[in-house]
C-alpha cells in the first residue's frame, strides 16, 4: 500500500510541474510572437523609408582572409613573439 501512496504523490508532483512548464512555454510562445510582430513592423516601416540600410558594413578582411587593422573590426595581429 505504500508504494501506491508513494506513485500517486509523486504522479500529482509530474502533473503540478507539468501545468508550470505549460504555463511558461506559453508565455514564452507569447512573447516570441510579440516580438515577431514588432520585429515585422520595424522592417516594414523600414521598407518603406526606402530599405533597410544600417551603416554597418561588416568587418573588413584582406585577401589571406585576415582583419583588416585600419578598419577597427578586430584588434591587429602583433607580429614576432611577445615578451
Amino acid at each position: 500500500m505504500r508504494r501506491l501512496e508513494h506513485f500517486d504523490d509523486l504522479r500529482r508532483k509530474a502533473n503540478l510541474y507539468q501545468t508550470v512548464l505549460q504555463a511558461q512555454v506559453e508565455g514564452l510562445a507569447e512573447n516570441l510572437t510579440e516580438m515577431e510582430r514588432q520585429v515585422h513592423g520595424l522592417l516594414d516601416s523600414k521598407k518603406g523609408q526606402g530599405g533597410l540600410n544600417t551603416g554597418h558594413q561588416g568587418p573588413s578582411r584582406n585577401q589571406e582572409g585576415q582583419f583588416r587593422p585600419d578598419t577597427g573590426a578586430a584588434p591587429s595581429r602583433i607580429q614576432g613573439e611577445i615578451k
